[in-house]
């Protein structure tokens, strides 16, 4: 039975993995370099990258980085007591605990999401032309 899938279907995933593979690498680099770790860059960037109708929780960071609940507050926690991120109860439901980025941790962030875009802007072009030879 011949294969549905094209000799430049595997080659056109390959390099669209390869290509988010490079841009993970070099974020990681740049976040090492403001003295976070990637995951805290992550983390600040689910924060303060959320639409203005959604709550910055702990749940929905856990979601929104895709790991489980547990591992996001700790990364919270780490972040708190790294003075990155503060916590303050929900004026809306008192049971909520709400999530706010420091003004230091802000001033990583912008730099870090200059240099991103930046990165993004120049690979862009192949990054497309991989998507779309997979998803015309």
């Amino acid at each position: 039975m011949p294969s549905s899938v094209s000799r430049a279907d595997f080659e056109a995933l390959a390099e669209i993995r390869y290509r988010i593979r490079c841009f993970i690498v070099f974020s990681e680099a740049r976040a090492r370099e403001v003295g976070l770790e990637p995951q805290q860059h992550q983390l600040l960037l689910a924060i303060r990258g959320l639409r203005a109708d959604v709550a910055p929780t702990v749940g929905c960071i856990a979601e929104r980085l895709q790991v489980q609940h547990h591992s996001a507050v700790e990364l919270v926690r780490r972040a708190v007591d790294n003075g990155l991120v503060m916590k303050r109860v929900s004026e809306r439901d008192r049971r909520e605990v709400l999530l706010e980025i420091t003004p230091k941790a802000l001033r990583l962030l912008e730099k870090l999401t200059v240099a991103h875009r930046t990165e993004l802007r120049s690979m862009a072009p192949g990054l497309v032309a991989a998507i779309e030879a997979v998803a015309p």
